[in-house]
């Protein structure tokens, strides 16, 4: 199983699909939502990644976190979702937007997304909205801050341990008008007090 990816993104073709080579010297081609794709080239990435095997090919799915993965892995468990409608969704609505959808049981919003038709969207929100209702704090939450990425990267490379990292920063009010330095300076003084 392929758990992350390290590299530089040097191509994509501005749609689902970036080429990240490795320092080892390889190159893997990898589905993503259209904001990964368009925001990345060229540039050096860090993704939680998603192994699809199928009798034909075997692709690999890229997440910005690891909780985007998780909800990846959610569509895909509703009967009808495969692995590129579930991107399509994401890559149309976002987390956020996703879970609004669900929690709100908004078909037509769920829909929106090319190929997925009305049925299809009724039967994710029914076998979604437990998982939407329990996770209602990643819609307004700091996880979908572009600042708790950073800050979630910095930290785990400082040698913390990631699932701590990521309780302390979602406990966190994160905002646009905080600095980089100061959520990490934050963050660290949370994580002392969790370590105690």
């Amino acid at each position: 199983m392929i758990e992350r990816i390290a590299g530089i993104a040097i191509d994509t073709d501005f749609t689902s699909k970036i080429s990240i080579e490795t320092p080892s010297g390889l190159t893997y081609g990898v589905f993503c939502t259209k904001e990964t794709a368009l925001s990345t080239i060229p540039s050096n990435i860090y993704l939680y990644t998603h192994l699809v095997i199928k009798d034909d090919a075997h692709e690999l799915y890229g997440f910005i976190d690891g909780f985007e993965r998780t909800v990846f892995k959610k569509l895909m468990s509703v009967s009808g979702l495969g692995p590129k409608s579930a991107l399509s969704i994401l890559s149309n609505l976002g987390v956020s937007g996703l879970l609004r959808a669900l929690i709100g049981k908004d078909a037509a919003m769920l829909a929106k997304t090319p190929g997925i038709g009305k049925k299809t969207a009724e039967k994710t929100i029914i076998e979604l909205y437990s998982f939407a209702e329990d996770h209602q704090e990643a819609i307004t939450n700091t996880v979908t801050n572009p600042l708790y990425h950073e800050a979630f990267e910095a930290l785990v490379s400082l040698g913390y341990e990631e699932a701590l990292v990521k309780e302390v920063l979602t406990n966190m009010s994160i905002d646009d008008s905080m600095t980089l330095s100061l959520v990490m300076r934050e963050g660290m003084k949370n994580l002392a007090k969790n370590m105690r």
